[in-house]
């Protein structure tokens, strides 16, 4: 007897997913997360590889090494994310260009799974799944910068970039809608109040940082030498206002736990590429003065739209997070908090203010 055929609504592809030419069906092998513990033993020779990732606390941070999955014979894969409902997610790092691969939501996800161990318990043979995947190159897509300076009082020729991504996935809310409503309120500040210092303060709405080739930053370096020659310090600001999440207590009938927001910001990771004292010691006084919840530890590390500037050489600085709903169609404007915004914006403002009126010698001790 014929058995349904069932559709997974919440499949999204991945980049960078090989096309699939007509369809590929083939018999699914779950492989839990992936690590090579639970490989050993496992034949994935000719089979669809079903993963499960429980974005702990992002997308971002729950990759694998999927290359050890199509080294053993995987022909493509199915990633299931442990989320509530049904969402989309997409994560460009987390799949291999070799095969085609998916995200699935955790409702689907979860059905996924239990069919997968029925049939197991039935004695059945393995299920089948049935994947199509058409990629449709769309040529002479252009993005642009949007560049505001608001000027310093002329004693000097230096500047400080303040930079904010402008594109997202989805609708974006936190990556990056939360940053450019910062960039936006900054611009609005000191071209109200001026800046009374030397320095100039160069804002950029930057473009492409989700679009392999594209990058925002990359491309204001090389196209304006006659600031960034000028630069003293480059300040990144994103995903800074979402709502802390959390799993919920309780598991529902089927599917995964809730999220549950809590009542402040997601805790953030603050950076200072070149560890000055005197950048590290003002991230660590303006997050006390404004409530920024950001971890003890201010370290190296500057990920996100800052590797643009990394040419320039100068202190690149940040705080950032990726949160459960990183890259997902819950990244939606009810998981922002408006509290928030307004601590990032007060936050950043001090920051500029102070290093805009320090000397070089602190913000570039190893000069």
């Amino acid at each position: 007897m014929a058995t349904p055929t069932l559709v997974l609504e919440s499949a999204f592809p991945q980049r960078p997913s090989r096309a699939i030419d007509g369809t590929l069906t083939a018999p699914l092998i779950f492989v839990g997360t992936g690590s090579s513990a639970e490989l050993a033993n496992l034949n994935l020779a000719g089979k669809i590889a079903v993963v499960h990732k429980k974005p702990d606390p992002s997308l971002y941070h729950s990759r694998i090494n999927t290359s050890e999955l199509v080294a053993r014979g995987a022909i493509a894969m199915v990633h299931v994310i442990e989320l509530p409902g049904n969402m989309h997610s997409f994560d460009a790092g987390g799949c291999a260009s070799t095969v085609p691969c998916f995200h699935l939501g955790g409702n689907d996800g979860a059905f996924l799974e239990a069919a997968i161990g029925a049939a197991a318990d039935a004695d059945r043979p393995p299920l089948q799944m049935e994947l199509s995947l058409e990629v449709e190159l769309r040529d002479n897509a252009t993005a642009a910068n949007a560049v505001a300076v608001v000027p310093g009082n002329g004693a000097s020729d230096e500047n400080i970039i303040i930079n904010a991504h402008a594109d997202g996935w989805f609708d974006g809310a936190s990556d990056n809608g939360d940053g450019l409503a910062v960039l936006i309120a900054l611009v609005h500040h000191f071209a109200d109040v001026g800046a009374d210092f030397g320095r100039d303060l160069v804002f950029v709405a930057s473009a492409g940082h989700h679009t392999s080739g594209g990058n925002g930053p990359s491309a204001f370096v090389a196209a304006h030498p006659e600031i960034t020659r000028n630069t003293v310090l480059v300040l990144n600001i994103e995903h800074v206002a979402q709502l802390n999440m959390s799993s919920s207590l309780t598991r529902p009938q089927s599917g995964y736990r809730e999220l549950v927001a809590g009542m402040v910001e997601f805790p953030k990771a603050a950076g200072v590429s070149n560890q000055a004292p005197f950048l590290v010691d003002l991230f660590g006084e303006a997050a006390a003065r404004y409530g920024v919840n950001i971890f003890q530890r201010v370290g190296p590390e500057v990920s996100g739209d800052l590797g643009g500037y990394r040419p320039l050489g100068v202190p690149l600085a940040q705080f950032i997070y990726a949160s459960p709903v990183y890259h997902t169609s819950g990244d939606v404007l009810d998981t922002i908090s408006t509290p928030g915004l307004e601590r990032a914006a007060r936050f950043h403002a001090f920051v500029i203010t102070q290093a805009a009126n320090t000397c070089r010698r602190l913000l570039q001790p190893d000069e």
